[in-house]
């Protein structure tokens, strides 16, 4: 199964392409931190749990993109412990793999094909951070 079948087979589960009601429907905790400087947001599993941790002086559409990111790690990467973050000077890295598949995640999330003239499967992740990049602003 593609990435864009996976998001597809959760939004009709669900009934919802909202990250916030996803991560409410999959038991993940969601934390917001108002003493978050330059971190957006961090996904971790903390004794087993799943968590993810986001910036509460995002505004919504940052913090509906964020989410999507960090909910892309909670299903795609997630590490028996440990803690992957998000901070403005790596902003949707395009250099790495676990970067590229939860940026692949949240365009194909948010966005549906048709909004592009390329299929999302085929968007280099340069492509895709720009997409997501484009929805946050700088701090």
């Amino acid at each position: 199964m593609n990435m864009k079948e996976m998001v597809q087979g959760l939004k009709d589960q669900y009934k919802t392409s909202d990250p916030e009601e996803l991560v409410s429907a999959l038991s993940i905790s969601l934390y917001n931190r108002s003493d978050f400087e330059n971190l957006l947001g961090m996904y971790a599993v903390i004794e087993g749990r799943p968590c993810i941790f986001l910036n509460a002086n995002m505004n919504d559409q940052e913090r509906r993109t964020v989410l999507a990111h960090e909910l892309g790690h909670a299903l795609l990467h997630r590490p028996s412990e440990g803690i992957a973050d998000l901070v403005p000077f790596t902003l949707f890295s395009a250099s790495s793999r676990t970067e590229y598949e939860a940026n692949l995640f949240a365009v194909s999330l948010l966005f549906d094909e048709e909004d592009f003239n390329i299929k999302m499967l085929n968007m280099s992740n340069y492509l895709l951070k720009q997409v997501l990049d484009y929805n946050i602003e700088e701090k």
